[in-house]
């Protein structure tokens, strides 16, 4: 996959500090922490468990030993579960089932209908996951090293097929990952699956699915030759938190004007009448002298459309200063994504 030599540099730069300055977790240490947590809820471990003992070790919440705190809240020096991706938020029925924790009953259901079940269902409920979960590590073990998307695609598609009642949660994602560090990443949600690829000025692929993604991934973490946990660990400092971005059109009159605006850092405007705007900053002063400029070179603008066009510079700055390139008309709009 072919990276941007500003993106890889400034990666690898960050990977090289944040890890001289102990910020980020190394190769060492995240092996240890991943050895922990196969040795206790690798498929081996989970398939030699059954009935109550297969219920709490996966969901059990007194002890605060379960796989479910293991992925969510357990952060010591057995196991760091955020060097491995976050999960949290929301409530405790992302499991699918949770054990109270002031009557140790069993809950399941929704937040607007959440339902008391026996002992017996929970683990009826348990058993089903962890099967779901094994057939999921299947899928898995049957990935090629280095995947096409296609087959991601295939791999997203039988996950649907034989593990539905997981496949879509974060916490399975994550569980995935743990045993599967090669071929997945562990951003658990597609929301920052899709927005860490377009940092790194990336198209995500155009289906939905949390598996779909990360092929991409493991192709960005072998051309730069960090783990994909290192890669994920230093773009949320990188990039982190996430925010809105903005869609420019590159192409006038059948002119791509997407090299200049990369090669700049910059974005063109279609003012071509006001000449070059580098030296205008993020401030009301500059925003005042943009406006006085775009009167002088359009007269015949109304007021209306002069203050509009001053506004977009200031709202499209990601930073504290906006450089545009001097180029031919282009369009920007603001993007929801």
């Amino acid at each position: 996959m072919e990276i941007d030599q500003r993106i890889r540099d400034r990666i690898l730069s960050a990977r090289k500090r944040l890890t001289d300055e102990a910020k980020i977790p190394d190769a060492a240490q995240l092996k240890r922490y991943s050895t922990a947590f196969q040795q206790r809820f690798a498929p081996a471990a989970l398939s030699n468990l059954d009935g109550t003992a297969l219920l709490m070790a996966m969901h059990g919440r007194q002890t605060r030993d379960s796989m479910m705190y293991w992925l969510e809240f357990k952060n010591d020096d057995e196991f760091q579960t955020l060097a491995f991706g976050g999960i949290g938020g929301g409530s405790a029925l992302k499991f699918g089932l949770f054990q109270r924790a002031d009557d140790g009953a069993w809950v399941t259901g929704t937040t607007t209908n959440m339902q008391q079940i026996s002992i017996e269902e929970a683990t009826a409920l348990a058993r089903k996951q962890r099967d779901q979960l094994l057939a999921g590590v299947s899928l898995l073990q049957r990935l090629p090293p280095l995947a096409s998307d296609d087959q991601y695609l295939k791999l997203q598609q039988d996950m649907d097929t034989l593990a539905p009642d997981v496949n879509d949660s974060s916490w399975a994602h994550k569980y995935f990952s743990l045993l599967f560090p090669d071929k997945l990443d562990d951003y658990h949600v597609q929301y920052l699956q899709r927005f860490h690829l377009i940092k790194m000025l990336q198209l995500p692929p155009a289906d939905e699915g949390r598996y779909l993604m990360a092929g991409r991934y493991v192709a960005i973490s072998q051309e730069l030759g960090i783990t994909l946990n290192t890669l994920a660990a230093v773009l949320n400092v990188l990039d982190l938190p996430v925010h809105r971005y903005w869609r420019a059109g590159s192409v006038y009159k059948d002119n791509d004007l997407w090299p200049l605006m990369r090669e700049h850092n910059a974005l063109a405007v279609g003012w071509s009448e006001t000449g070059p705007l580098t030296d205008f900053t993020y401030d009301d002063s500059s925003k005042q002298r943009l406006k006085d400029r775009l009167q002088q070179a359009y007269p015949n603008h109304t007021p209306q459309t002069l203050g509009r066009d001053a506004q977009q510079p200031s709202s499209l700055s990601m930073k504290s200063t906006v450089e545009i390139a001097r180029a031919s008309s282009v369009n920007c709009s603001r993007s929801s994504r």
